[in-house]
């Protein structure tokens, strides 16, 4: 059997078929995370999360996050008043582990400490939303957890 440009095209088109079914087998496989569940709803809330930012943006200070000793230490800016609301830690890669904090309502504690020696290393943004004497401020951090 003599090797010529039919057998060539022929090869060709087996190995460039085997190459695309391959990656069509690897990336049906990969799993796809959106942000949220609730993606359309929270696109519709968009406007009222500027406005906490903007409130946010108001203050004397600015939200604070430092990691040290297996500890998250979240310092607010000061503001007298009982604090409401939930601290969301949201790991881009991987949406199963990502969980939810309420934000400590002691009246006059300007920081909150969260245990991060379970947490998963890597980059995790910190979106907190709290309310305090009735003005809702937003601020969102990325933070390396290493």
């Amino acid at each position: 059997m003599k090797f010529n440009w039919g057998w060539g095209i022929t090869l060709f088109l087996v190995v460039f078929m085997s190459f695309i079914l391959q990656l069509v087998y690897r990336c049906t496989q990969q799993r796809v995370d959106l942000v949220s569940e609730k993606y359309y709803e929270n696109e519709i809330k968009y406007q009222q999360r500027i406005d906490m930012e903007k409130n946010t943006a108001s203050l004397i200070g600015d939200l604070n996050i430092q990691t040290k000793n297996g500890l998250m230490e979240i310092n607010y800016p000061s503001l007298s008043g009982v604090r409401t609301g939930k601290i969301t830690f949201f790991k881009p890669d991987d949406s199963r582990i990502d969980f939810v904090v309420p934000v400590d309502s002691t009246s006059g504690i300007l920081s909150q400490k969260v245990d991060i020696t379970q947490m998963k290393k890597g980059w995790w943004n910190v979106q907190v939303q709290w309310n305090q004497e009735g003005t809702p401020f937003y601020s969102e951090k990325k933070v390396l957890i290493d």
